[in-house]
Protein backbone atom coordinates (compact mmCIF):
# COMPACT_ATOMS: atom_id res chain seq x y z
CA UNK A 1 0.00 0.00 0.00
CA UNK A 2 1.46 3.35 -1.01
CA UNK A 3 1.82 6.36 1.29
CA UNK A 4 -1.19 8.26 -0.08
CA UNK A 5 -3.47 5.25 0.37
CA UNK A 6 -2.32 4.79 3.96
CA UNK A 7 -2.85 8.47 4.76
CA UNK A 8 -6.23 8.41 3.01
CA UNK A 9 -7.41 5.41 4.97
CA UNK A 10 -6.31 6.95 8.25
CA UNK A 11 -7.78 10.41 7.56
CA UNK A 12 -11.03 8.91 6.20
CA UNK A 13 -11.50 7.23 9.59
CA UNK A 14 -10.75 10.55 11.27
CA UNK A 15 -13.47 12.21 9.14
CA UNK A 16 -15.97 9.39 9.56
CA UNK A 17 -15.73 9.55 13.34
CA UNK A 18 -16.87 13.20 13.49
CA UNK A 19 -17.68 15.92 10.96
CA UNK A 20 -14.45 17.73 10.05
CA UNK A 21 -13.59 20.87 8.15
CA UNK A 22 -10.82 21.30 5.61
CA UNK A 23 -8.46 23.12 7.99
CA UNK A 24 -8.74 20.38 10.63
CA UNK A 25 -7.96 17.71 8.04
CA UNK A 26 -4.97 19.62 6.66
CA UNK A 27 -3.67 20.24 10.17
CA UNK A 28 -3.93 16.52 11.01
CA UNK A 29 -2.19 15.48 7.79
CA UNK A 30 0.67 17.92 8.44
CA UNK A 31 0.86 16.57 11.98
CA UNK A 32 1.26 13.07 10.48
CA UNK A 33 4.05 14.53 8.30
CA UNK A 34 2.35 14.16 4.95
CA UNK A 35 3.84 16.24 2.15
CA UNK A 36 1.98 19.08 0.43
CA UNK A 37 1.41 17.18 -2.84
CA UNK A 38 0.09 14.17 -0.93
CA UNK A 39 -2.20 16.37 1.13
CA UNK A 40 -3.71 17.99 -1.96
CA UNK A 41 -4.37 14.59 -3.58
CA UNK A 42 -5.89 13.21 -0.37
CA UNK A 43 -8.10 16.24 0.17
CA UNK A 44 -9.38 16.10 -3.39
CA UNK A 45 -10.34 12.45 -2.88
CA UNK A 46 -11.95 13.21 0.51
CA UNK A 47 -14.10 15.91 -1.07
CA UNK A 48 -15.04 13.68 -4.03
CA UNK A 49 -16.08 10.90 -1.67
CA UNK A 50 -18.01 13.35 0.56
CA UNK A 51 -15.87 12.86 3.65
CA UNK A 52 -15.41 16.64 3.74
CA UNK A 53 -18.17 19.13 3.01
CA UNK A 54 -17.60 22.62 4.40
CA UNK A 55 -21.27 23.65 4.09
CA UNK A 56 -22.43 20.53 5.93
CA UNK A 57 -19.76 21.16 8.57
CA UNK A 58 -20.85 24.79 9.07
CA UNK A 59 -24.52 23.86 9.47
CA UNK A 60 -23.79 21.05 11.92
CA UNK A 61 -21.32 23.19 13.90
CA UNK A 62 -23.80 26.06 14.21
CA UNK A 63 -26.63 23.79 15.32
CA UNK A 64 -24.48 21.90 17.76
CA UNK A 65 -22.89 24.92 19.45
CA UNK A 66 -26.20 26.74 19.70
CA UNK A 67 -28.11 23.76 21.15
CA UNK A 68 -25.47 22.31 23.47
CA UNK A 69 -23.36 25.27 24.55
CA UNK A 70 -26.01 27.95 23.93
CA UNK A 71 -23.51 30.12 22.09
CA UNK A 72 -24.68 33.22 20.26
CA UNK A 73 -24.12 33.96 16.59
CA UNK A 74 -21.14 36.26 17.20
CA UNK A 75 -19.14 33.56 18.97
CA UNK A 76 -20.15 30.85 16.50
CA UNK A 77 -19.16 33.07 13.56
CA UNK A 78 -15.80 33.82 15.20
CA UNK A 79 -15.06 30.14 15.85
CA UNK A 80 -15.96 29.19 12.27
CA UNK A 81 -13.66 31.92 10.96
CA UNK A 82 -10.90 30.40 13.12
CA UNK A 83 -11.53 27.13 11.27
CA UNK A 84 -11.15 28.99 7.96
CA UNK A 85 -14.75 28.40 6.84
CA UNK A 86 -15.73 30.80 4.01
CA UNK A 87 -17.98 33.70 5.06
CA UNK A 88 -20.76 32.64 2.66
CA UNK A 89 -20.91 29.19 4.28
CA UNK A 90 -20.88 30.72 7.76
CA UNK A 91 -23.91 32.80 6.77
CA UNK A 92 -25.69 29.71 5.43
CA UNK A 93 -24.96 27.88 8.64
CA UNK A 94 -26.23 30.72 10.84
CA UNK A 95 -29.51 30.75 8.91
CA UNK A 96 -30.19 27.34 10.45
CA UNK A 97 -30.90 29.03 13.80
CA UNK A 98 -34.55 29.83 14.37
CA UNK A 99 -34.77 33.53 15.39
CA UNK A 100 -37.49 32.86 18.00
CA UNK A 101 -35.56 29.98 19.58
CA UNK A 102 -32.44 32.16 19.53
CA UNK A 103 -34.07 34.96 21.48
CA UNK A 104 -35.78 32.56 23.88
CA UNK A 105 -32.41 30.93 24.61
CA UNK A 106 -30.89 34.34 25.28
CA UNK A 107 -33.72 35.26 27.70
CA UNK A 108 -33.37 31.88 29.42
CA UNK A 109 -29.61 32.44 29.89
CA UNK A 110 -30.27 35.95 31.23
CA UNK A 111 -32.79 34.68 33.78
CA UNK A 112 -30.53 31.81 34.87
CA UNK A 113 -27.59 34.15 35.42
CA UNK A 114 -29.79 36.73 37.19
CA UNK A 115 -31.08 34.03 39.57
CA UNK A 116 -27.54 32.79 40.18
CA UNK A 117 -26.51 36.30 41.23
CA UNK A 118 -29.41 36.51 43.75
CA UNK A 119 -28.70 39.40 46.13
CA UNK A 120 -25.62 40.58 44.24
CA UNK A 121 -27.45 41.35 40.98
CA UNK A 122 -25.26 43.46 38.73
CA UNK A 123 -26.63 44.48 35.35
CA UNK A 124 -23.13 45.06 33.95
CA UNK A 125 -21.97 41.57 34.94
CA UNK A 126 -25.08 40.04 33.40
CA UNK A 127 -24.51 42.04 30.22
CA UNK A 128 -20.83 40.95 30.03
CA UNK A 129 -21.78 37.31 30.63
CA UNK A 130 -24.25 37.30 27.74
CA UNK A 131 -21.85 39.15 25.44
CA UNK A 132 -19.15 36.55 26.27
CA UNK A 133 -21.59 33.83 25.19
CA UNK A 134 -21.63 35.49 21.77
CA UNK A 135 -24.94 37.33 21.68
CA UNK A 136 -25.45 40.67 19.94
CA UNK A 137 -25.43 43.93 21.98
CA UNK A 138 -28.93 45.08 21.09
CA UNK A 139 -30.51 41.67 21.80
CA UNK A 140 -28.65 41.42 25.12
CA UNK A 141 -29.94 44.85 26.23
CA UNK A 142 -33.46 43.91 25.19
CA UNK A 143 -33.33 40.58 27.05
CA UNK A 144 -31.94 42.19 30.21
CA UNK A 145 -34.71 44.79 30.18
CA UNK A 146 -37.31 42.02 29.90
CA UNK A 147 -36.07 40.00 32.86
Amino acid sequence: MDKISRFFQKIASFCAYQERCLSEVKEKLYEWEAESEEIEAIIEKLIDEKYIDEERFAKLYVGSKFRTKKWGKVKIKYMLKQKKIPVALISKGLQEINPDAYYETLKELALQKKEAMKNNFDKAKLYNHLISKGYENDLVREAINEC
